[in-house]
């Protein structure tokens, strides 16, 4: 029996793509916790199709250095989260640097548009509209004003009319409450009423510990960074540019929790032609560790208990029969996180 030249080139190209081809981007297996938890966040479709060796990397030694600055900023960053609210009493008319407490009624023609109570407004700060600020300054505490204000074209002001975009409105708005805080003092009675450690030489201990774990997490994550790029992904594009836009948004919310007058940008230290382009990379970045860590579980068999969420439940101070499905599955990825990284980093030499 006789074949033509082109059937055997035919015949040898499919035998080609039997033993080769299924190689080429096929799906790396990722542990099913990981992904019930993108699903969750709505990151799903992406894939690895090829895992780095991570066997080397639990080799590696870790060189620590926990600082009498870290330990500084550490304690600051808690005496600031502690920070106590004392009411101004020697007098009445709010002052730049307050903070104020202000209900309002914004009316354009006498139809109420918005009315808003309980605002706090760090007068100065810049974090509420300017011109709202500044009329403000000067107030009397329980005594409502009227004043005249432009509605400007901003997603940060109680105005959802955008038709009111440049109109000349009425805000008749009254400070209920005026106060300043107050840093705690660092002592035994203070670590032991508001952070539950027994004394103050406990808490600088738990301090420098928390720290040290924190340097070896952050090391370790260094680490994962370089086996995630010689590792190989099928990234779904459109779920990384959702998620860019996220990232994007969750940085504008830091900045007005951190409440301060800086923008995103001088926050991040980013030129914002670059803004979009650093929340693009970190959502790629962010993509591929998760599914990283899903590859790695799934290879070495890990798996999560009910009785390790239970802990971690105990630990958090959670009712474990009250958590909702997504909640608890957070839970799982966390500790099932922290059991890949134990893994890989098994025998780190950490030299602190």
């Amino acid at each position: 029996m006789k074949f033509s030249k082109n059937i055997i080139i035919l015949f040898y190209i499919i035998l080609c793509m039997v033993l080769v081809g299924c190689s080429v981007n096929q799906e790396v297996p990722i542990n099913n916790s990981i992904n019930e938890m993108m699903e969750y966040i709505d990151l799903s479709g992406s894939k690895i199709t090829s895992l780095a060796n991570y066997s080397e990397f639990n080799r590696a030694s870790l060189d620590i250095e926990v600082t009498n600055q870290d330990i500084h900023t550490h304690i600051e960053k808690v005496l600031n989260e502690n920070m106590r609210e004392i009411d101004v009493v020697d007098r009445v008319e709010v002052q730049n640097g307050d903070i104020v407490e202000v209900d309002y009624i914004i009316r354009n023609n006498e139809e109420v548009i918005s009315e808003v109570q309980g605002v706090i407004v760090n007068v100065g700060k810049g974090n509420f509209d300017r011109a709202f600020e500044n009329s403000i300054i000067h107030a009397t505490l329980g005594d409502s004003y009227i004043f005249n204000w432009i509605v400007p074209n901003s997603e940060t002001v109680y105005v959802e009319r955008v038709d009111l975009a440049g109109v000349t409105v009425d805000i008749e708005a009254i400070v209920k409450r005026i106060y300043y805080l107050e840093k705690p003092i660092l002592d035994d009675e203070f670590v032991e009423d508001h952070l539950g450690y027994e004394s103050l030489d406990i808490f600088y201990e738990r301090v420098y510990e928390q720290l040290l774990v924190q340097e070896v997490r952050e090391k370790e994550i260094s680490y994962m960074d370089k086996l995630i790029s010689e590792s190989e992904f099928d990234l779904l594009e459109e779920k990384v540019i959702e998620n860019a836009v996220a990232i994007y948004y969750s940085y504008g919310e830091m900045v007005n929790v951190k409440d301060s007058d800086e923008s995103q940008v001088t926050y991040l230290g980013i030129p914002e032609d670059e803004l979009y382009d650093h929340c693009y990379i970190e959502s790629e970045n962010e993509l591929k560790y998760y599914l990283v860590i899903g590859a790695i579980a799934e290879a070495e068999n890990l798996s999560v208990t009910e009785d390790e969420i239970e802990e971690l439940c105990l630990e958090k101070g959670y009712d474990i029969f009250k958590l909702t499905d997504e909640t608890k599955c957070f839970m799982e990825y966390s500790l099932l996180e922290m059991k890949v990284l134990d893994l890989v980093f098994s025998d780190t030499v950490i030299n602190p």
